[in-house]
């Protein structure tokens, strides 16, 4: 195919994406935004759809989205409802147009499953570009949840990424996951996330009160992303007039919620709900310290936004996390990076962190992770590594 005369038409199929809110989601759609301004591109999103979300609509420079009938399973873990005559004739929409390459994310989701389908199971083969944005197996609610999931990743995820010609990692967290848990030979690329930190500079901080200190956590209520060991870290800072504020959702909620009254931390932790990701910006923008205490990580989205809102930070060294600033972590209060699982250690240095005041912002690290993490770039990698892709 002569790239340079015909459009490249791509089809995307993330386990999620807008309205839904999460890093996934977010990532996609600005990928989309920033390879859709780049001409010779026709993109076309294929995700499940989600509450009255509409069935078909175009974003961006003219990025489609179809959104086919889904139903979810467990908590943010949506499959095709293949009982829906709708699915069936969404999804053969997408498999007979005349596309070029099919893009997968995250092998976990069986959506990459339908990217692997459309692509592969066809008399005259596509080409097909996995990108993986874990750095570990989920760690879901139950043991058997997490055994299905171990099940379904060591199976059909390996056939995926066995069969794709190319492969990109978010992180080079989620890159090793790859190479050693699926014994990966072929390259992996690595393609960080980018961040629109000039609409951070936008956002105004949400009013806290300003007599006690306040803590900000954003994020699914999952068990893997640790909010219990900030719980019990919060309840060893018993001196400390400090609140926790819990930004998302999740089928770990109501276990989260009995932690607090088991540790007597009624009126010191409020749980907001999900919000839009502005929302969630002007909470971490607002806090005197964003705290990320997950248990397993590709890139958290989250810790990229907190770096760019100005603001302190305390997260577990887990997948991606280390990449964010690399041998900037520790190097004063500022940033801190733990071992994961250690509601005592955690304690101690938010302590530490709470009983001074933040030391300046490095504005040459601002400027060194601005960069690091500038979409245009990085939808500039995404451009070469499909092209490359296609000439296999």
């Amino acid at each position: 195919m002569n790239t340079k005369k015909n459009k490249v038409k791509l089809l995307v199929f993330p386990g999620h994406f807008l309205p839904h809110i999460g890093g996934l989601e977010s990532h996609v759609d600005n990928f989309a935004r920033e390879l859709s301004k780049k001409e010779g591109y026709e993109i076309t999103i294929f995700t499940p759809q989600y509450n009255d979300a509409k069935e078909e609509e175009i974003i961006h420079t003219g990025v489609k989205v179809i959104r086919y009938p889904s139903i979810e399973i467990v908590h943010n873990y949506f499959i095709p409802k293949f009982y829906s005559w709708r699915f069936y004739k969404l999804f053969y929409k997408v498999y007979s147009s005349d596309f070029h390459i099919a893009m997968s994310r995250t092998m976990f989701f069986t959506n990459s499953t339908l990217a692997y389908v459309v692509s592969k199971w066809r008399i005259k083969r596509k080409k097909l570009l996995h990108v993986e944005h874990a750095s570990d197996y989920s760690h879901l609610k139950s043991k058997f949840q997490m055994k299905v999931n171990k099940f379904y990743m060591n199976t059909v995820g390996k056939l995926l990424v066995k069969r794709a010609d190319s492969l990109a990692a978010v992180s080079k967290g989620a890159q090793t996951f790859l190479s050693t848990e699926f014994k990966v030979k072929k390259p992996i690329q690595v393609i960080y996330r980018g961040f629109n930190h000039e609409e951070a500079k936008t956002i105004v901080p949400k009013r806290f009160p300003t007599e006690r200190k306040n803590l900000v956590f954003v994020g699914r209520l999952l068990k893997g992303k640790g909010v219990q060991d900030l719980l019990q870290a919060l309840s060893f800072l018993k001196e400390i007039d400090v609140h926790l504020y819990i930004i998302g959702s999740g089928d770990y909620e109501i276990e989260l919620q009995k932690l607090v009254k088991v540790l007597h931390l009624e009126g010191r932790v409020s749980f907001e709900g999900s919000k839009s990701g502005k929302e969630c910006l002007s909470y971490i923008k607002a806090a005197d310290i964003f705290v990320n205490p997950s248990h397993n990580d590709g890139l958290a989205t989250t810790l990229i936004e907190a770096f760019f809102c100005r603001t302190q930070i305390l997260a577990t060294d887990v997948g991606g996390t280390f990449e964010v600033l690399e041998e900037e972590w520790n190097k004063n209060s500022r940033y801190q990076l733990i071992p994961a699982k250690d509601p005592k250690a955690m304690a101690k240095v938010l302590k530490k962190m709470l009983a001074k005041k933040a030391s300046p912002l490095n504005e040459k690290l601002y400027k060194k992770i601005e960069k690091k993490f500038d979409w245009e770039e990085h939808a500039n990698s995404y451009d070469k590594l499909i092209k490359k892709t296609l000439k296999k």
